[in-house]
């Protein structure tokens, strides 16, 4: 994009002037299935293995959650992205209904042509999109990333539980168990509250 508006701008790179060039906006349209903010920042770094405290390097996006209620009016005024919704609802529907995932995808393009969701796009580029979407999701491991993911959550919880227990019966300090997850004390005693 920057270099066809350099071109279009007739923008002189080779010389040693700094050249002037619109500011990015990044953006990202979240589909997935777990409850997200309709709106949210999020950062490169927080993908970055060790922590980056210098503020050399980031980069930060705006994510928007296409999920049904979250952005209603965003959807309202941009009829591709509402569509867009549909057809991947209509794949996960399908995938939930215990179709495997070429079958799900494959007939979620025909019901879509069929309600003339994307139709246009679908017809012409039937074949790609199936491929596309079959290449991305990996079955197996998306059925390994939920389970693992879901044993994390589950020792994360019982930990968290142990803790609460051992602070309420004065066997462990609020601050001790606090460092013990990596959180202030103020967030323990919340997380004590709410249980």
């Amino acid at each position: 994009m920057y270099g066809k508006y350099i071109k279009q701008n007739h923008k002189n790179i080779y010389g040693e002037s700094l050249i002037k060039i619109p500011c990015p906006k990044y953006c990202v349209f979240y589909n997935g299935t777990k409850d997200r903010p309709a709106v949210e920042k999020i950062h490169l770094s927080s993908a970055f293995e060790s922590s980056v405290n210098s503020g050399e390097f980031e980069w930060t996006a705006t994510m928007y959650n296409l999920n049904s209620g979250k952005n209603e009016e965003l959807l309202s005024k941009c009829k591709v992205l509402s569509e867009y919704m549909s057809f991947v609802n209509a794949v996960r529907k399908n995938y939930e209904e215990g179709m495997d995932a070429e079958v799900a995808v494959d007939r979620a393009v025909t019901e879509c042509i069929q309600n003339g969701i994307l139709a246009d796009y679908l017809r012409g580029h039937r074949a790609e999109v199936i491929a596309m979407i079959l290449t991305e999701f990996d079955e197996e491991a998306y059925r390994k990333g939920i389970f693992e993911e879901g044993h994390k959550e589950g020792l994360e919880q019982g930990r968290l539980e142990i803790l609460l227990s051992l602070v309420k019966d004065g066997s462990l300090t609020v601050e001790k168990a606090s460092a013990k997850l990596n959180i202030s004390v103020e967030e323990f005693e919340k997380m004590m509250s709410d249980n």
